[in-house]
């Protein structure tokens, strides 16, 4: 099945965004048909929140991250949205991304403009595949890019049209 072939039936008749289901796709196609297969990729993307989770309390100086991250992750929401054949788990994955890598430049804020570029861009499209893999996702994103916005551009006009730009260019893909 070929991306625009899940899409289309998305635009017309479903109310959830493509990208979950086009990363399922390509999972099933390595991973095989079945339905274990599919809620192995909610179960990875869960693990990996739970990492992304760990990275952020350690850099943002928390003092015992791993109770944090372990409190997480025996969650029963946490557990049950791993185990479910659903985009919540990679929506949660990308945020949880958006959150770290905005918290790094926060912290360690890139002294040349290509490094500025590389974040903020990265922070972009984070939040732009949030989005397009869970709409709610949009809401966190939103937030954590505001803030970062409000924190560290001070000023830097140009940059911040950039990453729009590339946020903005990734939704007209839908």
């Amino acid at each position: 099945v070929s991306l625009s072939e899940i899409a289309l039936p998305l635009r017309r008749a479903d109310v959830h965004p493509p990208l979950y289901y086009w990363t399922l796709s390509y999972w099933r196609r390595a991973f095989g048909p079945s339905l274990e297969a599919a809620r192995a990729l909610s179960l990875v993307c869960s693990v990996s929140a739970v990492c992304l989770l760990y990275a952020f309390c350690a850099f943002g100086g928390v003092r015992y991250p791993v109770l944090a991250s372990l409190t997480f992750a025996l969650a029963s929401s946490t557990a049950d949205q791993a185990q479910q054949a659903r985009s919540n788990s990679m929506a949660l994955m990308l945020v949880a991304g958006v959150a770290l890598v905005a918290l790094l430049l926060w912290k360690h804020e890139a002294k040349s403009t290509l490094n500025r570029f590389l974040g903020f861009a990265s922070v972009a499209l984070l939040g732009a595949a949030s989005f397009m893999t869970n709409y709610m996702a949009a809401i966190p994103a939103a937030a954590i890019i505001l803030w970062l916005v409000v924190v560290i551009q001070r000023g830097r006009a140009a940059l911040l049209i950039v990453v729009a730009a590339v946020g903005a260019g990734t939704l007209l893909v839908w």
